[in-house]
Parts: structure tokens; sequence; C-alpha cells
């Protein structure tokens, strides 16, 4: 299945001498805020300590402050969050005031599609770059824009961070960066480049999949961000992985846990609960000394992260599913009874016997690292999206137990208005049923039990 790419805008951003970096043109006209505007230049060019010369391509993110007025398929969608591909261009110019040439093109959208705006920015930015005007930028948009792209979108992974994690001082701590992301520790990333951090960071968010990280995440983060204080006072209990290139920032975060790029290494005061499988370390060593080429190496780790993360849900999700009710505790007649409450004291005690070590060969701390999850914010998002799970799953049940039920039989007893208040809740919960099979099912016994009303003038009305 495809689906259309969609942008909200197409963005030069220049330098002014007099106002420094500013929005040059943008297409279609966008109702930003003027933080949102302010956050955008910044972010637009590297930070001044990245010694970028020449041309660099990059993307970063931010929040969503304006009103969303797009009327767009919103699957897909960093809700409440903008992202922005940029191409930054510096040379050397004689006629500019300051002696240099400094422009970027940036493409902002809703949708993470780094694989697919990072190929295209250089392109589209050159063809701006050769012709800048409004006219151009909108045909730019409008070409972008009908391009379809597979659904759901994967991006590929960032080579850029999988080369990082198997350097040779990164490679045996692999375990301890899994365990930082999985709960929710704060985390720098410091690199010589805004292509290099953001690379980076938007690897470390996917190690933990298939669960979601649910903390904030800036791919490229600098001093002018809007967002500084917040994200510069933060007490850990809104986890953040930042990418930066300025080193005065260290100081700032120095109670983070860092992950320096150039030359890499971890600085950390926080000790792993797990070991990082040697059976790992020596698949990558290999493939480093047989010169296996670099996606071969992404897909290795990437494989040992999912098996890892999948590992530690099994415990997890069997336990969320004993949370449910009996089978013998659901009645077609009553609201069906609520799922009990997640017991971390009781899930501990079980987990002798249904913990990670069943499907994992990676040994460990593993109460502990559970414990360190519960009460982070990527434990509340993956159980309320169980507890989703489990109530649409308890109300199927429900559902099949009514259209299971054998009128004739149940209407033993029963008054008229017993009967009338069945129909009346058939009724109601058809309103609610979307499925076409489970309507059909639904539609055919609340005939059955209307054909139960003995007074024809009543069952006319029903």
């Amino acid at each position: 299945m495809t689906k259309k790419v969609r942008i909200s805008a197409l963005i030069a951003v220049t330098f002014d001498s007099e106002l420094g970096q500013s929005i040059e043109s943008i297409y279609p006209p966008l109702n930003l805020t003027q933080q949102e505007r302010s956050n955008l230049c910044y972010l637009s060019f590297p930070d001044s300590n990245s010694a970028c010369f020449g041309d660099t391509k990059y993307f970063f993110r931010i929040r969503r402050i304006s009103e969303d007025v797009e009327t767009v398929d919103r699957e897909d969608e960093d809700r409440g969050h903008f992202w922005g591909f940029v191409h930054f261009r510096q040379r050397k110019d004689e006629d500019s005031p300051r002696g240099y040439f400094q422009k970027s093109f940036v493409i902002l959208t809703r949708y993470p599609f780094v694989k697919f705006f990072q190929d295209r920015i250089t392109e589209n930015a050159e063809k701006y770059f050769q012709q800048p005007t409004e006219e151009n930028l909108a045909d730019i948009y409008e070409e972008i824009n009908n391009i379809e792209v597979n659904h759901p979108y994967e991006n590929p992974p960032s080579e850029e961070f999988y080369k990082f994690l198997s350097h040779q001082d990164i490679l045996p701590h692999v375990n301890l960066i899994w365990e930082l992301v999985l709960c929710g520790e704060n985390l720098i990333i410091v690199g010589n480049s805004p292509s290099a951090t953001a690379e980076v960071v938007t690897g470390l968010i996917e190690v933990i999949q298939p669960l979601e990280y649910a903390g904030e995440y800036r791919p490229y983060f600098t001093i002018h961000d809007s967002e500084f204080k917040e994200f510069s006072t933060s007490t850990g209990r809104n986890p953040q992985i930042l990418g930066i290139t300025n080193p005065f920032l260290v100081k700032v975060f120095e109670n983070s846990t860092f992950l320096f790029l150039n030359p890499p290494s971890i600085k950390t005061k926080i000790t792993p609960f797990t070991k990082t499988d040697k059976n790992l370390i020596k698949k990558i060593n290999a493939g480093q000394k047989n010169h296996r080429p670099l996606p071969v190496q992404s897909l290795i780790h990437r494989k040992y992260f999912e098996e890892l993360t999948k590992s530690f849900l099994y415990p997890l999700e069997r336990y969320a599913g004993s949370l449910l009710p009996l089978q013998k505790q659901i009645s077609p007649f009553k609201a069906p009874p609520a799922i009990s409450s997640f017991d971390e004291t009781e899930f501990i005690r079980n987990l002798a016997n249904s913990g990670p070590e069943l499907t994992s060969s990676v040994r460990g701390k593993w109460k502990e690292l559970y414990k360190g999850f519960f009460g982070t914010g990527n434990f509340c998002r993956w159980f309320t999206g169980r507890r989703k799970f489990l109530e649409e799953k308890l109300k199927a049940v429900q559902l099949e137990a009514l259209a299971d039920l054998d009128a004739s039989k149940w209407s033993c007893g029963k008054t008229e208005v017993e009967i009338v208040d069945l129909i009346l809740r058939l009724r109601g919960i058809l309103q609610e049923v979307g499925s076409t099979a489970e309507r059909g099912k639904l539609e055919k016994k609340l005939e059955e039990v209307r054909d139960l009303v003995e007074d024809e003038e009543l069952r006319g009305l029903l």
C-alpha cells in the first residue's frame, strides 16, 4: 500500500548581517508562531562550533505550537512536532558583507520519513539555489507532494549509529546503551556536526523497538532553542535525548549520560544490570576484520536489540494478559468486570518462573532492571496501549457471548420488560460496533430477541 508524501512548507533561511538567521522565503504560507520561526531559523544553520564549510545536510525536530489547519491523513504523523530536513550551504563570497554565502533550504513536515527526505533534500536545494524564486519553491513543493511512499513507512537502519556501536570502545557497552534508553535516562550525544548527532539520536530511539520511546528527543539541539531552559533544568521526570555540537552544553548537562562521537566514548555514572552478549561482540568484530558491509553489521545489531526487547517484554505481556477477568465472570447482560491493576510487586515475585532468561541468552539482574523500568514514560505508554488492547479483547468476548446467546432458552421466565431492556441494550451496543461481521451477528440476535415480544404493537415500535 502506498500514500502520497505530505510536507508543510519549503523554507529558505539566509543570514542577514543585521538580523542574523532569517526566513527569506516560505511556500506555501504557514501560520508559524514567532517562537517556531525563531527555532526554525537557528536550527537551520549548524552551530558556529560545527565548522561546516561547503554543503551539509541534516535534520531537526521541534515542538509544533501553531494551530494545525492542515487536513491530511494523520497516520505516520509525529503529532505535536515538526521535522526539518536541511541542506546548508556555506561558501566564500567576496560580494557578501561577511565574505561568505550562507543559506539553507529546508523541507518542513510532520512526518519523520528520514531516508525519503534525506535522499531528496540536496537535489531540490540545488534547484532552489540556482533559481531562488517563490515560483520555483511552489514547483518543488508540488513535485515532492505528488511522490508516493510505502505505507506504513519504515526508516532503514542508521548506518552512522551502528558504525558508532561497532567501535571497539563502545561495543562491549551496547547493553548499557539499550538500558539507558529503556529506562528513560537523559542522554546527550556530542558530535562535530549536526549530521552525525541527528543520525545517532534517531538510531537510539529505535533500539527499544517494538517498544515506543516516550521521551522527548532532538536530533540537533542548540543553546538558542526556546526549550533550552526546560531541557537544561530537567529533573529526569521527562527524559530526553539531545544531539549537540557546542562543547559549552556539556557543562550545562553535566549530570546526564554522554555519548561522545569523536572519538567514540561513554561518560555515565550508571552501572548496567545486564551484560552484552559475547556472541554479538564476536560477530561484529569478525565483521570488522573481514570488511563486512556496514548495512549487514547494522542488521546484526538491530536484530540483537529487537530480540532483547522482545525477551524483556514477554514476561510483561504475559502478566498483563493475566489481568483480564475469567471467562465465567463475563456476562452478556452486565457491564464487563474491570481489568485488574498492574501490581509491580506481584510481577517481580512471579518473575523467577517466567523471566527473560526463557527466551534470551543475556544474563543479568533482570528484577532490578524491571524496577528501573516501572514508572518511566516508556512503561506508562506501553501499559496504556496494552490496557487498551485488553479492553478491546474483553469487549469482543462479551459481544461474542451476546451473539451466542440462546434467546429462546434465556427468555423462559423473563418478563416483557426484561426482554425490551435487552433489545435496547443490543441497540446501544450496535451503535458502537465497527466490525461488519460483528454487526451482522448482533443484528441477527436483535431480531431473534425482538420476535420474543408477544405484544405486536410494542414489537412494531421496537
